[in-house]
């Protein structure tokens, strides 16, 4: 019980800007590792508006009250005699109060109907849905796939969802969201030639929503050096962006440009993207005009046109250091931190930019 009191204790403080400098930046890194915490600060939050929205309106009432007590009721009955000269008489010695009364109500039902519609919003949390493809029928890739894998029982089966995934490093290891894969049991490839690959799952974290696979076939040559690289800094506003993906069959290219540093409702794990996003864009990397890799797409608002929202590349570099022993993540960051050199993809102009990075982007098929 005394754990709990204190943890709403620091979460109230953190909400309430109680807390200096230091203590906020150990809090910040624990909630980025504790989603069960996030929770709570959210809910703690949400009530804390509540009960300030309580205590405006309690505030409105009593101030109307007053005013309403402080009018003389009796005299202003005589309003709806036809006694026109004593109508005029008490307009003009009242008509201050009543304008006062009449403003107080019309901001009383505005700042209702506010509060209807910010509960409103604050119930429709389904408003944020994840990009991964509903694949409904079975691609024209799967005779390949298997003659390519007989040992694979896939005849009888069609692919349930899709989305993207790209190249870690230069060994097949691929990232993608967590969502695009979970409840699937088998996951191929797929480049933009046709050519599909068997993978398996190396490495996920639900909390952050990301996956890492790694390709497990001997027909899958390495591509080589990655022509981008992925960011360990924080993007400045409007920061220009592209993206490419798989919403089709075939890659696809979206631009635009970073909206929010956080995401939905404040998100300190995302970023947010003005950008042209479908189902099956969820897993593709999110570029600067360098070739910087910024963040990992996932969802995308339904009641907004063109917002969408991005795991932050950053996350992995948090991830990776927060990480004991020799985890895949903490090895694929590691060797990519000590091999680091520029990116192949600054000062070239676009086109020429996905040329090169076009090979390095796959299709996800998850079943």
């Amino acid at each position: 019980m005394e754990v709990e009191k204190e943890i709403l204790d620091w979460i109230d403080r953190y909400i309430t800007g109680q807390m200096s400098e230091a203590e906020k930046n150990h809090f910040e890194a624990v909630l980025r590792n504790d989603s069960e915490l996030r929770d709570k600060v959210s809910s703690h939050e949400e009530f804390l508006n509540l009960l300030v929205d309580y205590r405006e309106n309690r505030n409105l009432k009593t101030e109307l009250d007053k005013i309403h007590s402080s009018l003389p009721l009796e005299e202003m009955v005589e309003l709806y005699k036809p006694q026109h000269s004593k109508i005029y008489i008490l307009w003009k010695r009242y008509r201050v109060g009543v304008a006062i009364a009449a403003s107080m109500g019309v901001l009383a039902i505005s700042l209702t109907l506010h509060y209807l519609s910010q509960e409103k919003l604050k119930g429709q949390s389904n408003q944020v849905t994840a990009l991964r493809r509903k694949l409904d029928k079975i691609l024209s890739i799967q005779p390949s796939l298997i003659s390519a894998h007989p040992q694979h029982s896939i005849s009888q089966k069609s692919f349930e969802y899709g989305g993207t995934a790209f190249l870690l490093d230069t060994k097949g290891y691929l990232i993608t969201n967590y969502h695009v894969l979970e409840g699937a049991d088998s996951v191929y490839i797929q480049n933009r030639k046709g050519d599909s690959y068997k993978t398996i799952l190396a490495y996920s974290n639900k909390a952050y929503d990301l996956a890492i696979l790694k390709i497990e076939d001997t027909s899958f040559k390495s591509l080589g050096k990655l022509p981008y690289s992925l960011s360990q800094e924080k993007p400045g506003l409007s920061e220009p962006v592209f993206t490419l993906g798989y919403p089709r069959d075939e890659i696809v290219y979206n631009q635009g440009y970073l909206s929010a540093i956080t995401g939905y409702e404040g998100d300190t794990l995302n970023y947010q993207v003005s950008m042209a996003v479908n189902p099956g864009n969820s897993g593709g990397p999110v570029l600067d005009s360098k070739g910087n890799i910024l963040g990992i797409l996932s969802a995308k608002q339904t009641s907004a046109d063109g917002v969408a929202y991005a795991v932050r590349s950053t996350c992995l570099y948090d991830l990776a250091n927060a990480k004991t022993g020799d985890s895949v993540l903490s090895q694929i960051i590691s060797h990519y931190k000590t091999h680091r050199t520029s990116n192949q993809l600054a000062g070239l102009n676009r086109q020429q930019q996905i040329k090169k990075i076009q090979d390095f982007i796959f299709m996800v098929k998850a079943y």
